[in-house]
């Protein structure tokens, strides 16, 4: 699976600084409408037919208790839904007019992207593109933020290959901007469309600077232990909770 190390220790890094629960309170602002609450997934099944049009989707264990939450919102051109459920699902279907950008929260989704295996994971971020086929399994427990990009809103020929955010200052400035962007839809704040302006400015220098000439950054010794020391703190009161993929 193409994640490396690093990846994984930025991702870590991020959670370690973004407190989850302070962010997951924030979202519960009355900015975000309910779609959907509903442990039907006949309920659930319909939804995602009317907002995905032809996919393929199942419950991977009828078993498992299956519960869904959709609120969704808008600000500054872009739309977003805040999606919480239960229950390990596959879901087959091709990305089709906007580009979308999914933040985990809680949880992992695998998707395979035309053709390529992704992990996504609190810290870190997928950014899909139209007609990009897509197939993906969650965790039994999910939660995450599904941002829609205006229409038009599109990376240059010079865009990254993969579509996986994690590593390095341009992805996490982007994922810290779209984290703000969906604080600000739910809350409502003064000012909140400038939240709109942030993502759209870093998303565009992210895709800019695939073009620019690689630099190797220097890590210190230091930092490298105090990289690995976040690590393993963000890991440790988490190696009870249960989880599967």
């Amino acid at each position: 699976m193409p994640r490396s190390a690093a990846a994984t220790a930025a991702a870590s890094a991020a959670a370690a600084t973004n407190p989850p629960g302070r962010f997951h309170a924030q979202l519960q602002g009355g900015g975000l409408d309910t779609l959907l609450d509903t442990d039907d997934f006949g309920c659930w099944e319909a939804l995602v037919a009317a907002t995905l049009g032809h996919h393929r989707s199942e419950l991977r264990d009828a078993r498992e208790p299956f519960k869904a939450r959709f609120r969704s919102g808008r600000i500054g051109g872009f739309s977003l839904l805040h999606i919480q459920g239960r229950g390990r699902l596959r879901l087959s279907r091709e990305q089709r007019q906007h580009s979308v950008l999914w933040l985990p929260l809680h949880g992992m989704t695998q998707e395979r992207v035309n053709g390529t295996t992704w992990l996504a994971e609190p810290g870190t971020g997928l950014l899909f593109h139209p007609g990009d086929a897509m197939e993906g399994d969650t965790s039994e427990e999910l939660e995450g933020i599904s941002i829609l990009l205006p229409q038009g809103f599109q990376p240059p020929a010079l865009a990254p290959a993969s579509p996986l955010l994690a590593a390095g200052p341009q992805p996490q400035r982007v994922l810290a901007a779209a984290r703000q962007l969906a604080a600000a839809a739910a809350q409502r704040p003064e000012g909140a469309d400038h939240a709109a302006d942030r993502l759209s400015q870093a998303l565009w220098d992210w895709w800019q600077a695939q073009g620019q000439p690689l630099e190797r950054e220097r890590i210190t010794s230091r930092r490298r232990r105090h990289t690995v020391a976040e690590a393993r703190q963000w890991m440790l009161p988490r190696l009870q909770e249960r989880f599967s993929v």
